[in-house]
């Protein structure tokens, strides 16, 4: 009974090592893409095919046929050839992700808006994709740099808030200036306060004759 009780407590404990070995493993193959910014949907994927697969339905029903617990949620054939899947078992996810066919593997997942700007220039307004006269967002840019070759940005511009933070000139003009005033307008669509995309990111920069500068 001893010999029978260490039997068993051995193997749940390999049981448990090879378990998370198998999970590490998962998380690491280079074909599989984790969910950034946004809450995974355990068990639920995007599978990316081959372009030249000619039914993503076919080939996901084909896969999964013994997946019983497994449900194709989505094909895609136009933009992408792929499926969407939930309810997959890990053991099924490592086989999908050594087919040939298969390019990459996506976890699923749901992203929550981070902010909202009332009244948005009309631009903005329309890029959330909604006609509502506003701009919802789930990203802000912050920790992104962006780089910028234009004519310089005006660093003590008060809608970039400070977030100038280097330049490199290569037309001796003094940088945090910008005298033709394209670069500054470049930097806002970026990320300024008011008419920015990402409104916490940002980056300049200068050649021949334009200056150059960091906004972070």
């Amino acid at each position: 009974m001893i010999h029978a009780s260490c039997l068993s407590f051995a193997l749940l404990v390999a049981a448990n090592f090879i378990g998370v070995a198998f999970a590490q493993q998962l998380s690491e193959h280079r074909k599989l893409s984790r969910i950034v910014g946004g809450q995974a949907i355990p068990g639920q994927y995007i599978v990316q095919l081959d372009k030249r697969i000619p039914d993503s339905k076919g080939f996901a029903t084909k896969v999964l046929k013994r997946a019983l617990k497994s449900k194709v949620i989505n094909t895609y054939d136009y933009a992408f050839k792929g499926f969407a899947v939930a309810n997959l078992p890990d053991t099924v996810l490592s086989v999908l992700l050594n087919l040939n066919e298969v390019r990459d593997i996506s976890e699923d997942g749901v992203v929550t808006i981070d902010a909202i700007q009332s009244k948005p220039v009309w631009g903005l307004d329309h890029i959330d994709g909604v006609d509502d006269d506003m701009y919802e967002y789930a990203y802000t840019g912050l920790g992104v740099d962006a780089y910028i070759i234009d004519t310089g940005i005006l660093a003590s511009h008060a809608d970039l808030e400070g977030r100038v933070a280097s330049c490199i000139s290569f037309t001796g003009e003094a940088c945090g200036f910008d005298l033709h005033g394209h670069g500054t307008h470049v930097a806002g669509t970026v990320g300024s306060k008011t008419y920015g995309v990402a409104k916490q990111s940002l980056t300049s920069m200068e050649l021949d004759h334009m200056p150059t500068s960091l906004l972070q």
